[in-house]
């Protein structure tokens, strides 16, 4: 079978129909079914970070499942039959799911959800969110409609099904801009760098103090761009990068006039100012006292 996506790839070995792609605006979504006695005590592989809502409808209650995005829990909790979850793939989603599970997938790229509001001369919806066990019976009778439709090749469809699936899925875009839509900035408020994203950007920060890395290379190595790894950074720290980078310094250098007895313009040096004067204007204005005071109190 085929795979439409590269989010499928994780999902191939529990798929229950057939993947079907249908285009808005020529932005394709993908709508399945996926089935399972559970995925073990492991978290789900973190899908590709796309400007995509990934909804889920399901079938059969849940009976434990833990989501976790950007790194952080959070929901703990039993997954009730007819329950909706939204998780925006930017928000880097990763589930443990122990138990049986049976549920439909949509996949919407924001892009589509703005042809079809387009489309149908409705206000942009932004964003899809919803509250956590929400029980939504008529996106889960919407997906049983479909059912019939997921077991075919798409190939196989006669005009009638092919329209018929396209109809559907549009009542279910209709349905979720109309219950679910939610302020683009809300989600920009929420996101965070991923534990593993921190680790590889303040690893490289302090490898060399003496570095001035450029902020295009802290973000790709995130795989994200400039301005969102910059404002995800903040909210994650509470810091900017630089300011981040000189706290570093200070700390680095007070360990240096604690343990060594290292000349105050080698500490300086090595840990990255310009010069003593630049190191004695720095430390005094974040620690509140000289670098020379400081050693002494030590």
């Amino acid at each position: 079978m085929k795979l439409l996506s590269r989010l499928s790839e994780n999902l191939a070995p529990y798929l229950a129909s057939r993947e079907h792609e249908v285009a808005i605006g020529g932005v394709p979504l993908l709508a399945r079914r996926v089935a399972g006695s559970g995925l073990g005590s492991d978290p789900t592989p973190i899908p590709p970070v796309e400007q995509t809502s990934f909804v889920c409808v399901q079938f059969a209650p849940i009976a434990h499942q833990s989501l976790f995005k950007l790194g952080k829990l959070y929901s703990d909790e039993p997954y009730p039959e007819s329950s909706i979850e939204i998780i925006h793939l930017e928000e880097q989603p990763e589930a443990i799911v122990p138990a049986a599970f049976d549920c439909f997938h949509l996949e919407v790229p924001d892009a589509a959800l703005r042809a079809f509001a387009d489309a149908q001369h409705r206000k942009d919806p932004g964003l899809l969110r919803c509250r956590k066990g929400e029980i939504d019976t008529t996106m889960r009778h919407l997906a049983e409609a479909l059912l019939p439709v997921l077991e075919r090749a798409p190939e196989a469809f006669s005009r009638p099904e092919r329209l018929f699936f396209d109809q559907i899925v549009c009542a279910m875009l209709a349905h979720l801009s109309d219950r679910y839509a939610a302020p683009a900035a809300r989600l920009a408020s929420e996101r965070r760098l991923a534990p593993w994203q921190q680790r590889l950007v303040t690893e490289r920060l302090t490898d060399d103090l003496r570095g001035e890395p450029a902020l295009e290379d802290l973000a790709r190595l995130c795989g994200l761009p400039v301005l969102r790894f910059a404002g995800d950074f903040r909210r994650t720290t509470g810091l900017t990068p630089a300011r981040w980078l000189r706290r570093a310094r200070i700390e680095a250098a007070k360990q240096m006039l604690f343990r060594t007895t290292l000349p105050l313009k080698e500490i300086a040096f090595r840990c990255g100012f310009a010069d003593h004067s630049h190191f004695t204007r720095v430390f005094s204005a974040e620690v509140g006292m000289i670098p020379a005071a400081f050693r002494r109190e030590r």
